[in-house]
């Protein structure tokens, strides 16, 4: 039987989206081109949140043709472990340093015309955002809207403040953009992401991409539950779910991964790491090598060991932020770690993959997950999603080289036992060399054993 979801309001799984589901032999990710030189804006703490939001929505219109503008947010022109200063050295690429106003200048004649945000409604620089995508339009606020209309001759598309949108509150309005906008963007994708939070959206411009945002966890109300599960429901089972979302309570990671799990999808964490227009152009096709030790025979001795893990390698903002800072320490590399690192940044990011490929040591071992490629509670997925998922997860660890996935499930005070079920379909649909079950194993039974499936068997 299918357990149930472990969130305040109940609700039994769904059947299977009428809009089907993505192929799982088949990229979600959309492959860029890359232009002829890449241009570095500084954007520095005094830009305002009007102007970011046209950078960003400009740079997807741009990137999505051909990769030409790089936001530079943390000053990393000066910073040789700088994500720019990789790409300049392992993917030889010309850069140069151009202002806010050339950029403006040169580029928003690509753009169809403007939409407004209101700063007043939340939910509105989302809804602009799934707009921008959609129509080619810059995403504006109504201090810079007049001027940058007159000064680059577009047209105001939309203005969420003077329309008949702001009838609506969030959980409607979002629900209108489901019916009006979603059907003319691109579906192998879905985020979800804080109205406050910028940095991707350059990247769900450029992918055409529907974005919203509930709270989640204790704190949402059952109308806000029921509005992200109509929005997961009417979106293809067996995608990636980009973003994240804050958590107060600490109970809205399990609600959310619940309810994504059991609509068929899986969570790609990331909100805070800018450029994804940019990195998914550079090493798509690179088919990443571990550098492993030689194997040798050894004697098991009357000891304790450890196995040292970092955790939250799925999540795209600690691959890019504290994994960074701990990848830098001088012990690293002196003693076995098992790093977790999300194999779907062989696509979506694969600079990030190399960036730690090619700096790692024999003592550096990289695993999947959680819980694969894309994290997901197996038990809580629906008839034909594991299998699906499974299979495409396996395509990602192959190129990534990895063959040890580390699985989560949903947690109470404790994690909740995975099914045999569950595990013998990772043992046959991965084949992996080991799999590694949440943070403090499963407190009912032994912390080690062999799992068998129907063509073998994995510890």
């Amino acid at each position: 039987a299918t357990p149930p979801l472990y969130v305040i309001w109940w609700t039994p799984p769904s059947s299977p989206s009428p809009q089907g589901r993505g192929a799982p032999h088949l990229s979600p990710f959309p492959a860029f081109s890359v232009g002829p030189i890449l241009h570095v804006v500084p954007v520095g703490p005094d830009v305002n949140e009007s102007t970011r939001l046209t950078l960003l929505s400009l740079q997807g219109i741009v990137n999505r043709a051909g990769v030409e503008i790089y936001l530079d947010f943390e000053n990393e022109t000066s910073d040789s472990a700088s994500m720019l200063s990789f790409l300049r050295t392992r993917y030889s690429v010309p850069t140069d340093t151009v202002s806010i106003d050339w950029v403006l200048g040169h580029y928003l004649s690509r753009a169809d015309g403007l939409v407004v945000y209101d700063p007043r409604r939340a939910e509105s620089v989302n809804i602009a955002t799934t707009y921008a995508g959609i129509y080619d339009a810059v995403i504006v606020g109504p201090d810079t809207a007049e001027n940058l209309s007159a000064w680059s001759g577009r047209p105001v598309l939309l203005d969420y403040a003077a329309s008949n949108w702001t009838s609506l509150d969030a959980i409607g309005a979002y629900d209108r953009a489901l019916r009006e906008l979603y059907p003319r963007g691109d579906h192998d994708l879905l985020a979800i992401l804080p109205p406050d939070r910028d940095a991707l959206r350059d990247y769900l411009v450029a992918t055409r991409t529907f974005v919203f945002y509930n709270p989640q966890g204790v704190l949402a109300t059952p109308q806000e539950i029921a509005s992200t599960l109509r929005i997961l429901h009417a979106t293809p089972r067996g995608i990636p779910i980009l973003g994240w979302f804050p958590s107060p309570t600490l109970t809205e990671e399990n609600a959310f991964v619940q309810l994504a799990s059991s609509e068929g999808k899986f969570v790609l964490g990331t909100e805070d790491v800018p450029n994804l227009s940019v990195l998914t152009a550079f090493g798509r096709n690179t088919a990443f090598t571990q550098s492993r030790s030689s194997p040798t025979n050894v004697r098991v001795q009357d000891k304790v060991y450890a196995v040292v893990a970092v955790a939250d390698g799925d999540n795209l903002d600690f691959v890019a932020h504290r994994m960074k800072e701990m990848w830098a320490e001088p012990s690293r590399g002196t003693f076995p770690v098992a790093w977790s690192l999300n194999p779907l940044l062989a696509d979506l990011a694969p600079p990030y993959m190399a960036y730690y490929y090619d700096s790692a040591t024999p003592d550096d071992r990289f695993v999947a997950g959680p819980s694969g490629a894309g994290y997901l509670y197996p038990d809580f997925t629906g008839p034909a999603d594991l299998a699906a998922y499974l299979q495409f997860s396996k395509r990602y660890l192959e190129r990534a080289d990895m063959d040890v996935a580390w699985v989560l499930s949903a947690f109470t005070a404790s994690e909740i036992p995975h099914s045999p079920a569950s595990l013998s379909a990772y043992v046959d649909g991965l084949s992996p060399r080991g799999i590694a079950l949440d943070y403090d194993d499963q407190p009912t039974t032994t912390d080690y054993w062999m799992q068998g499936g129907a063509t073998g068997a994995a510890p």
